[in-house]
């Protein structure tokens, strides 16, 4: 299972936390009752959050060194994923559970985004891998990706967008609202843009 998901991430980005990962379901799940419960939405500001996002490398480099230091894995108990779906904690584990959840709640995605380590180490490999969601140079900028995008992996600099790729979870929700319909995944070769005529002939998922 730990082979697949490696696997899957140098092929095909975040696909795990993106459509597979338990955890993050439950995150959306709770994310979308609020909506319908009509609550207050949390919100950062986008200097706040791009900071943010990286903690969860730091925890994902204090994990390791800790399970190294101590000879097992125990220091991975962090991770709510295991104390929701093993119902094994201590009273610490279930506060910090709960924590999440509510959180979860109110922003969209709150551990994927700021404190998960498996999240961030899949982002380390999903930075080159083989397929990503890529912009056809007729790009001219408008925005609406950046807009559409839910965990904010998309930004606008200088008039043009750039993904994060570590950051996105392949929703595929840029490339449903793209009014010239020029966002494709597809096969990176050496992160070049595709032209036009190269978008059409090369395969897509």
């Amino acid at each position: 299972l730990v082979a697949l998901t490696l696997l899957s991430s140098v092929i095909l980005g975040m696909v795990y936390c993106g459509s597979i990962c338990p955890f993050a379901g439950v995150q959306e799940i709770l994310f979308h009752l609020g909506r319908k419960l009509k609550w207050k939405e949390l919100k950062f500001s986008h200097e706040v959050t791009q900071h943010a996002r990286y903690v969860k490398f730091g925890i994902l480099f204090v994990v390791l060194a800790a399970s190294f230091i101590i000879g097992n894995s125990s220091a991975a108990g962090i991770e709510p994923f295991l104390t929701l779906f093993t119902a094994h904690a201590t009273q610490t584990g279930w506060a910090f559970l709960i924590f999440i959840l509510i959180l979860s709640a109110f922003y969209f995605r709150f551990w994927c985004r700021f404190l998960c380590p498996i999240g961030a180490f899949n982002g380390l490999l999903s930075n080159k891998s083989i397929y990503k969601i890529q912009f056809g140079p007729e790009c001219g900028g408008c925005g609406v990706c950046d807009k559409a995008c839910p965990v904010g992996a998309i930004q606008m600099v200088d008039d043009k967008p750039l993904i994060d790729y570590p950051e996105c979870i392949l929703c595929n929700k840029c490339v449903e609202k793209c009014p010239k319909e020029i966002l494709f995944f597809k096969k990176d070769f050496h992160n070049k843009l595709p032209s036009s005529n190269e978008a059409q002939r090369d395969d897509t998922l």
